[in-house]
This record gives C-alpha cells, sequence and structure tokens, in this order.
C-alpha cells in the first residue's frame, strides 16, 4: 500500500509538471489564433515576431487579403508605410454598394480587419526574401507604437510580448519578422509632382486615375503628363468622354503610338496654376495650357522592387503572378495595383480576397 500511494504522489507531481509546461500553452481545437499574443524574441540585436502571414500594404488589397486569412485562423500582420493612393480620394463612386470618399472606405476596411484580429504596423518595408523556415521581412520602425505594440498591455503597462527588449520612444530602428507567407500588396508606386501646390490640387483637378475621374471631367478640357505606356493608356481611356485631352511628355519624346490628332507637347512643366481648383498648367517654354484636369502617369513600378530582390519574377515593372496570386517563388503572393492591369479598388479587394484563400492553402500543404 505505501508503495501505491508513493507511486501515486510522483504521477501526481509529474502530471503536474506535464501541464505547467503545456496546459496553459496549448492550442484549443477550433481556437482562433489570429487573436492570440504574438511571441517575441531577439535575435541578433533585432527583436522578431512570428507571423503565419504578413501582408505588405494597407491598402484595399492588403486589407481584402488580411481579413481572409485572419478569418481563416492565421496570425496576421499588415505592414505599410502610409495610408497609400485611396486615402487622397475624394470620392468614390464607382465601387459596388458604396458612395463614400477614399479615407471613409479605407478606415472601414481597417475597422473590420482589426475586429477579425489583424495586427497593423507602421514601418517602411527594407527587404523580404525566402528562409529556410518561411520569409524575412525586414522594415525600419521609428516607436513601440510603429514596431506594432500600441494595442495589448500587460499589468504593468508595458506593451505585451515587449519583455526584456529595449524599444526607446522617437528611436529609428530596423526589425524583423518572420512568417510563413508574404503578400506584396502595396500598390502602384506612382511619381508624385513636385510642384507648388500639387499637393492642395489633388482630388480638385490633379488625378492619378484616368479610369476612375475621367466622369468627373465631362467634356473639359485636360491633360496627361508621361510618355510612357501607362499614359497613353490614360490617354486612350479620357479621349471618349472628355472635351479634348493633350499629352505633356515632361521633356520625354513624343511617344510614337501617339493616338492620332493628339496634341504633344515636349517641354517639362513648371507650374500648376489655381488656388482652390486646377485652372491650367504652365509649362518652362512659356506655354500655358487652359485645362481643368492633369492625370499624372509617369510610371508604374509598386512593389517589383522587393519582388526582383525575393527572386520572384516582375515583368515592365509589374509583379508576374499565376491564376491563384502566387508569384514564382513559392509562398510569395501578390495582389492589387502592384499586378499591372486594371487599377481599380474592385479589382484590388478581389485580388487581395484571392491571393490570401492561395496562401491559406499553399500554408495548410506546407505547415
Amino acid at each position: 500500500m505505501r508503495l501505491f500511494n508513493g507511486f501515486l504522489q510522483v504521477f501526481s507531481r509529474f502530471c503536474a509538471f506535464l501541464f505547467q509546461c503545456f496546459g496553459t500553452h496549448g492550442t484549443k481545437i477550433g481556437e482562433n489564433t489570429a487573436h492570440k499574443p504574438v511571441k517575441m524574441h531577439k535575435s541578433k540585436g533585432n527583436s522578431i515576431m512570428d507571423y503565419s502571414v504578413i501582408i505588405v500594404g494597407g491598402g484595399p488589397a492588403g486589407l481584402s487579403a488580411a481579413l481572409y486569412t485572419a478569418r481563416a485562423g492565421l496570425s496576421t500582420a499588415v505592414l505599410s508605410a502610409s495610408p497609400g493612393a485611396l486615402a487622397r480620394a475624394e470620392k468614390i463612386e464607382n465601387y459596388f454598394g458604396i458612395s463614400c470618399s477614399g479615407p471613409e472606405l479605407l478606415n472601414r476596411g481597417r475597422r473590420q480587419a482589426e475586429a477579425a484580429g489583424v495586427t497593423f504596423i507602421e514601418g517602411e518595408v527594407l527587404l523580404t526574401e525566402p528562409e529556410a523556415q518561411g520569409f524575412r521581412t525586414v522594415y525600419s520602425a521609428k516607436s513601440p507604437a510603429a514596431a506594432g505594440f500600441s494595442g495589448t498591455q500587460d499589468v504593468n503597462g508595458t506593451p505585451a510580448g515587449t519583455a526584456g527588449v529595449t524599444l526607446d520612444a522617437g528611436s529609428e530602428c530596423e526589425k524583423e519578422l518572420l512568417s510563413g507567407a508574404v503578400i506584396l500588396a502595396t500598390g502602384a508606386q506612382r511619381r508624385q509632382l513636385n510642384l507648388k501646390n500639387a499637393a492642395e490640387l489633388e482630388g480638385r483637378g490633379v488625378s492619378y486615375c484616368a479610369v476612375c475621374d475621367a466622369f468627373f471631367y465631362r467634356g473639359a478640357d485636360v491633360a496627361v503628363l508621361g510618355a510612357g505606356e501607362y499614359a497613353l493608356h490614360e490617354l486612350e481611356a479620357l479621349l471618349p468622354v472628355v472635351g479634348s485631352c493633350c499629352l505633356l511628355t515632361d521633356g520625354e519624346p513624343v511617344p510614337a503610338a501617339l493616338p492620332p490628332g493628339v496634341k504633344c507637347f515636349t517641354s517639362p512643366l513648371a507650374a500648376l496654376s489655381g488656388q482652390t481648383e486646377l485652372q491650367g498648367v504652365l509649362l518652362k517654354d512659356g506655354t500655358h495650357l487652359a485645362v481643368s484636369g492633369l492625370f499624372v502617369a509617369k510610371g508604374v513600378a509598386g512593389a517589383a522592387e522587393l519582388a526582383r530582390r525575393a527572386g520572384a519574377e516582375t515583368v515592365h515593372g509589374n509583379i508576374s503572378i499565376n491564376t491563384e496570386g502566387m508569384t514564382s517563388l513559392p509562398g510569395l503572393f501578390a495582389a492589387g495595383d502592384c499586378t499591372g492591369g486594371v487599377l481599380q479598388v474592385s479589382v484590388a479587394v478581389g485580388e487581395g480576397a484571392k491571393a490570401a484563400l492561395s496562401a491559406i492553402k499553399y500554408l495548410k500543404k506546407t505547415r
């Protein structure tokens, strides 16, 4: 009997030890891991957080992808440096079922993703590259909030998961994120006008999307700024709608495929006229053109550089993807304007969902 009681005591202690080690850290079946706190550890002086999926870009494609991966129970982080082009759109009237401003639509999408458990991190992505266990994404952050620790806090008021990690407010440092898959959804990199009044007139005569805004310039005189394929594409979208449209090459040669009857001016753009709305443009040779709309189309690059550095294929500045949204590099996906095609919010949302579903399938097979 003593021997039996001794055995019971040893067995009970052993069970307690197992529960202490594993019982409080295991994931229950059906538990939504997107809402679980992220573990943090240090490596080579940088803080590293692990997620199932990292999405680069917080626009419509990125938010749509994040919503799908989070609802599938995958821990998801959205990493972005700025709200993107949608945040500058004064009016969205061609999105199914909704008529509102760009910032309002963006805020709705973000709140929806946050409710699903998505983590948002502010920072500029410097590198994304494949590793043995997935992908390493390096970004620059300036504060604990920018590093993604603005949410849950422990009982001492310290951001959850940051114990033992030095995070100096206001200091800029490089950080790393490890994930099983990455979705690039940074949109298209449109060259901004470096002219006085350009920022103030955006949405009030200065536009970066002919398909989006041509409707607002019906019968008006407008101009397209650019000389490449993208500029010609914008020109073709405007011609059936506006009163007249000319091309400003900003010092570049006249494109060979210029549509017949379209006037072309090669002198560089010098200034914009108008205070509350665009009234015209002034070229360096002294030419003044009275236009109410200027469509900037000086090339698109998007996340192509990140994709190329990771080893994925790009074509004409756009990321190449298959029918499921995966690049030539397994585990790296792309969605939205950075893949080319029709640059529309509705298309970006659909492509974000498709890339997310493909990433979910990929992780199920590889994890």
